[in-house]
């Protein structure tokens, strides 16, 4: 569901509700999606589309995240219920997928950051 602008109190409770967040966009208007961070923060999966070649770095540096082909339906939605079906069957056994990413503070965000710039500088 595409809500348009949202606030910043309205999006955390809307990352908190989510099992997932999907990132399907071409473009999301900076190289670096910050909000990729806030959902990890939060303990969740990201499903996202590469668009970019220090997104594509990001996700091999942090592999946390899911990735799918840009343009591709079939294959976002094959990912998106596969990541469902298989976050169902394991809180059947108390191991959810989102339960083993675990929750972020800002200062291993921020630490994380750096650590990604400055290896994409000595590339």
């Amino acid at each position: 569901i595409y809500l348009g602008y949202i606030p910043e109190d309205d999006k955390i409770a809307l990352i908190d509700a989510a099992e997932a967040v999907v990132l399907p966009s071409k473009h999301a208007g900076e190289s670096y999606p910050l909000l990729l961070d806030e959902v990890l923060a939060r303990g969740k999966l990201v499903v996202m589309t590469v668009r970019s070649k220090i997104l594509e770095f990001r996700t091999k540096f942090y592999e946390r995240n899911i990735i799918t082909s840009l343009g591709n339906a079939k294959s976002l939605a094959h990912t998106i219920t596969n990541l469902l079906l298989k976050n169902k069957k394991s809180a059947l056994t108390g191991n959810r997928v989102s339960d083993e990413i675990g929750i972020l503070s800002w200062n291993i965000i921020a630490r994380r950051l750096v650590k990604l710039y400055d290896q994409v500088i000595r590339r």
